[in-house]
């Protein structure tokens, strides 16, 4: 029983904090969903452009991102991947 209690507890705790990583997102960007953290040097700016894998993200798809770190979000789409916003380190 005491077993049992100890799994549900760290279970609760990593699901919390999984539901916290998604904070902070814009919702007309993502929702909440398709974004995941990435390290910045994989972001390249070419102009007013940010480029991640090949991904040409520009306008208002640029982000300032709230926790100074780097974030990509992404959609599924038939010929890959969509790109839907990226959150780069303020000041950059």
């Amino acid at each position: 029983m005491r077993l049992l209690k100890y799994i549900l507890v760290v279970s609760l705790i990593l699901f919390s904090s999984l539901a916290f990583a998604h904070m902070g997102y814009d919702p007309t960007c993502c929702s909440d969903q398709h974004c995941h953290p990435v390290a910045c040097e994989e972001l390249i700016e070419q102009g007013k452009n940010v480029i991640y894998h090949g991904l040409t993200f520009s306008g208002d798809m640029i982000k300032s991102a709230k926790d100074n770190l780097c974030h990509v979000c992404t959609m599924p789409y038939w010929s890959g991947e969509r790109p839907l916003c990226v959150y780069v380190q303020q000041g950059t």
